[in-house]
């Protein structure tokens, strides 16, 4: 430890220099201005606003050389800035004729000078934080001029809270505003004026162009407790930088809907392929609102960019739910035909014995060929429907189902031109299913061109007459409709259903979404800040 006689030494050495510290008081009627051009007299009271002529003037000149950050989250503004205060001190005792007096009128004080006079009350409005600058002391300073006029500035970083809405991200516009005002004194003794200003051209680049202006006229007079308080500061204009989010979720999102109409040119038999693409545009795009959701600012309901997506969601939806609708008719057609396919084998049991007789002629050409045989009756009526007779000698159509080692498989088609049961032409068409089964293998499924060739193939076969053994010739040509054309008419009239609902759907889903698109954006760009000034 230090003896007492080198504290007493160290202390009578630097109290010259702190002596230069503290805010010089003097004797008003007989001021001593040999150390300093001025002093404050000895009954000066720092709590006491300095006397005037009406209220006391205070400049605020504010200096914002970045917006360093703008928290959409926590709703803040970060500012690194110069916050200089001037006001009048009448209070000073000046000797104006020292030469200590700087060529503009000016001496440096000492920050220290700050704990012995009057400061004014100074607010900041929403201030969150106030933070000056220390490197080895604070980055802060006082300046006395001849004018009694009093400069204190201060680099400090200030962070504000600004009440952002964020409805229409990204699409939307904010306003902040950096009040400065009197904590107690009203605008009768204190009334506030201000300068401002910002480096532009070093600001870093934000999500939002900065912009920052004057204070509106209302907004420099706030009322509180039936008091007027004057206010200065500045408000700063945000503007959203679009481009980013436009290309991160508007540009993939958009073309995923376009994407899912390439569907409706996709045959809906293929149903793992057009049902594989609308599956995962569907999920792409829930992922990509989920995506959204987790990075978008809080708002009070969606946000623009939320509602975005989810029109897209309910488009590609749509898109599924037609598709879904499509393979319902498909399925219905198919349980109708497997319905009636089953009723004619039922009819053709009943048929056998009673088409025995009328086939007792064509026995003879078989004997060699041991096969097995059924027999169904059609009639094929000009509106193309089926019905099933119930005698061989009424039926201008007698059906044989066969199976011989030579040609397999396949349909013996008999024509009764005169009625009679002894006078019977048949024809042996192969390679020909009259129902269609379990994996959709029919005219009805299989296409417009397998139905026309096996259409042909009949229309050649019975026009042609003779031959199956049978005793027919070219006079026994019939021009009614093939057996099982009723049913290809009504798979034809099906599938035309179904492509008449894609063609319908390949132009309306665009026409909706392009009103959708051009709706979302004439409301957000052009009167989405009409209506909230309404609603206000």
């Amino acid at each position: 430890m230090l003896s007492l006689s080198t504290s007493l030494t160290l202390l009578l050495f630097f109290s010259p220099q702190l002596s230069k510290c503290v805010l010089p008081i003097c004797d008003p009627e007989n001021p001593d201005f040999s150390e300093n051009p001025f002093c404050l007299p000895s009954n000066y009271n720092k709590d006491v606003v300095p006397p005037t002529e009406g209220p006391l003037n205070v400049h605020v000149d504010i200096w914002v050389f970045e917006v360093s950050k703008i928290d959409d989250i926590s709703l803040s503004m970060t500012f690194e800035l110069y916050f200089d205060l001037t006001w009048n001190e009448s209070r000073f005792l000046i000797d104006e004729s020292s030469s200590k007096w700087g060529e503009d009128g000016s001496i440096m004080g000492s920050t220290n000078y700050i704990n012995g006079m009057w400061l004014p009350d100074v607010q900041i409005l929403n201030l969150k934080q106030f933070q000056k600058r220390q490197i080895v002391t604070d980055v802060s300073g006082v300046i006395l001029f001849k004018n009694r006029s009093v400069l204190y500035t201060v680099s400090t970083e200030a962070i504000i809270s600004c009440p952002m809405k964020f409805s229409a991200y990204p699409l939307d516009h904010q306003e902040c505003k950096f009040h400065v005002g009197s904590y107690i004194h009203d605008a009768s003794q204190i009334y506030f004026t201000g300068t401002y200003g910002h480096d532009v051209a070093n600001q870093r680049a934000q999500q939002y162009e900065i912009n920052i202006t004057a204070l509106d006229l209302e907004d420099k007079m706030v009322k509180w407790a039936n008091r007027d308080y004057s206010q200065t500061g500045f408000k700063i204009k945000l503007n959203r930088r679009r481009t980013p989010v436009l290309l991160q979720t508007y540009l993939p999102s958009g073309l995923f809907v376009v994407v899912s109409w390439i569907s409706f040119i996709v045959p809906p038999e293929v149903v793992p392929g057009r049902m594989a693409l609308l599956v995962t545009l569907f999920l792409v795009l829930v992922n990509i609102f989920n995506s959204v959701t987790a990075n978008a600012p809080k708002s009070e309901g969606l946000t623009a960019v939320e509602t975005w997506v989810v029109m897209c969601i309910l488009h590609v939806f749509a898109v599924l739910a037609e598709y879904a609708c499509i393979l319902k008719i498909i399925q219905s057609e198919r349980t109708q035909s497997t319905k009636r396919c089953i009723k004619l084998s039922k009819m053709k049991k009943r048929t056998i014995k009673e088409s025995a007789g009328a086939l007792e002629n064509n026995k003879g050409n078989n004997r060699g060929h041991p096969h097995r045989t059924t027999y169904r009756i059609h009639h094929a009526s000009s509106s193309g429907s089926v019905n099933l007779g119930s005698a061989p000698g009424n039926a201008p159509f007698l059906e044989q189902v066969f199976e011989t080692p030579e040609v397999g498989k396949g349909l013996l088609f008999c024509n009764n031109n005169s009625g009679s049961s002894s006078v019977v032409t048949c024809r042996h068409i192969t390679n020909n299913k009259f129902c269609h089964n379990s994996e959709g293998e029919d005219e009805g499924v299989g296409g417009g061109l397998n139905h026309s060739k096996r259409s042909s193939s009949f229309d050649d076969s019975m026009s042609k007459g003779g031959g199956g053994g049978g005793s027919g010739n070219s006079s026994s040509t019939d021009t009614s409709e093939p057996t099982g054309g009723g049913f290809l008419a009504v798979r034809s009239k099906v599938r035309h259903r179904y492509e008449k609902i894609d063609r319908m759907a390949l132009y309306l889903f665009p026409f909706f979404f392009f009103i959708f698109n051009f709706c979302y954006w004439s409301y957000y760009l052009l009167f989405y800040e009409i209506f909230q000034e309404l609603w206000k």
